[in-house]
């Protein structure tokens, strides 16, 4: 019984809540496409939501630089946000973006909102994007942040 019931957790049909396991609710899909998170998630008729881990500014490093195309020692925003669908926790997003292309986004933008509808609203619009899905084991604070056991494969944005 243990053993089909760990099976299911890592399948998905199941999770662990406390001390208990109850039927996990139904997947999230999202499409790979230059779409926000939010009307990904409105289009399966859930209701999207965030929850702010970080916002901070840095010095863009070299590693950061070699991915992103931006230029080394540039100031960058780094935000981090736990995902929500129907008030439960999906993912984890972690974001880069130039603080010359959005300087005041400290004071601008609400962190429980859609970033892609933050950038339309000021003429930013994406020619393209590179975006990475891939799946890993949670870190004991990715697990904690969003909700799941450590070391247990999960989406990353």
């Amino acid at each position: 019984m243990r053993q089909a019931l760990r099976e299911l957790v890592l399948e998905g049909r199941l999770r662990r809540q406390g001390r208990g396991t109850v039927v996990a609710g139904p997947k999230l899909e999202q499409p790979l496409s230059l779409a926000s998170y939010t009307e990904g998630v409105r289009r399966q008729g859930r209701t999207p939501g965030r929850s702010l881990v970080t916002l901070d500014r840095f010095p863009c490093t070299d590693a950061l630089a070699a991915e992103t195309g931006l230029t080394r020692g540039e100031p960058v925003w780094h935000l981090e946000r736990v995902l929500l669908a129907d008030d439960e926790r999906v993912g984890l997003e972690s974001t880069y973006v130039s603080v010359a292309r959005v300087p005041h986004l400290d004071t601008d933008f609400e962190p429980d909102s859609s970033f892609y509808g933050y950038l339309n609203a000021r003429g930013v619009h994406f020619g393209d994007a590179d975006e990475r899905i891939e799946t890993v084991l949670a870190t004991p604070r990715e697990a904690l942040l969003i909700g799941t056991p450590p070391a247990l494969p999960r989406r990353c944005c």
